[in-house]
């Protein structure tokens, strides 16, 4: 009798315990949501005193007991100093409750964005990411992916899709590279330009309908961290940039390039990288007919390139450095002109 009197004592005291476990992690989650909340509010409180428009019609906390889920509706931002907009009818952020420096961002299917002079919707089928943060107040990114399929950008008169995209962000080894690097990855297939720029490149319509693939691979080296303050304040600057390999495919189009360039004392891009091409004098005057390369400068290039191109044995393809240096750039021995600005003047 005694043992029986034991046993449901043990069954009580357990009982207890699950219930009280129970009862503080439910305070804790209520807790933890309220402050979840009131962050989110107060981020964007802060961006209104800032001079932003920052608002949203609703935002509303779910998931118990084990996440935070959070809709926002009718979210707008627009930062005027930087000149940029946004906008979505919803937002949704996933986080685990006992991990909140890490989320998934679900994006609506239709968004507004706009810099100045051009403002276009973009569409998708499905587009999210995955977002990881160092613990902190600073909010600084150690981890970022994107991934969508079926996108579509759509201004005024003109559109460009692709198929799928994907596109990753990481915080470089800090043994291997130096502080504020990050890792680079982007890729792009069944790429469709805009009309204008299809017939300008490809006015006979020779090529296929869409480009087979664009990809990157690189590391970046910045002046500050990729954090909250990114955002909120002037945005980081490219210190150096090594792209380990970029691809363009499309149809018979080959563009590949790799190197390393660095911003001088003025900003300007400073090192070598190596392209590689084939069909480039489609490539080339497509370039002229755009307006991004003067007729005398296309002609002074397919020269140039042209004896590149017979030294190497294949008329059709070449391999040649493009150069920045003193502020100029050069492809193989012919000039193009002022190198790109990676950064302001110091």
């Amino acid at each position: 009798m005694a043992a029986v009197k034991w046993q449901m004592m043990k069954w009580r005291l357990l009982g207890g315990a699950v219930a009280l476990a129970a009862a503080g992690w439910s305070a804790w989650w209520f807790v933890g949501a309220a402050a979840h909340d009131a962050a989110l509010n107060g981020w964007l409180a802060a961006r209104r005193a800032d001079g932003w428009q920052a608002e949203t019609a609703s935002l509303e906390t779910q998931g118990f007991p084990n996440r935070f889920d959070t809709r926002m509706t009718a979210l707008a931002l627009a930062d005027p100093g930087a000149g940029w907009a946004w906008s979505a009818p919803t937002l949704d952020v996933f986080m685990l409750s006992y991990a909140p420096n890490r989320a998934i961002v679900g994006f609506a299917r239709e968004q507004t964005l706009a810099v100045p002079g051009a403002r276009a919707a973009l569409r998708s089928q499905d587009l999210r990411a995955s977002v990881r943060f160092a613990p902190g107040p600073s909010l600084a990114l150690t981890r970022l992916s994107l991934e969508g399929r079926g996108l579509s950008l759509e201004g005024p008169g003109w559109r460009a899709a692709a198929t799928s995209l994907a596109a990753h962000v990481l915080e470089s080894d800090p043994a291997t590279a130096p502080a504020d690097s990050y890792d680079l990855y982007f890729a792009a297939e069944g790429v469709a330009p805009t009309r204008d720029l299809r017939d300008l490149i490809d006015p006979a319509g020779a090529l296929p309908e869409l480009a087979q693939a664009l990809r990157l691979d690189a590391r970046v080296a910045l002046d500050r961290p990729l954090d909250r303050f990114a955002v909120e304040d002037a945005p980081p600057q490219v210190a150096a940039l090594s792209l380990t390999a970029f691809e363009a495919q499309w149809g018979a189009l080959s563009l590949r390039a790799s190197g390393l360039v660095r911003a001088d004392a003025e900003g300007l891009a400073e090192g070598e990288i190596t392209v590689r091409a084939r069909n480039w004098r489609e490539m080339l005057r497509a370039g002229v007919a755009a307006g991004a390369l003067s007729a005398d400068l296309g002609a002074a290039l397919e020269t140039g390139l042209g004896f590149l191109a017979m030294l190497g044995g294949d008329q059709n393809a070449i391999e040649a450095p493009l150069t920045f240096s003193g502020g100029y750039a050069r492809l193989g021995p012919v000039p193009l002109g002022r190198a790109p600005r990676l950064r302001a003047p110091r």
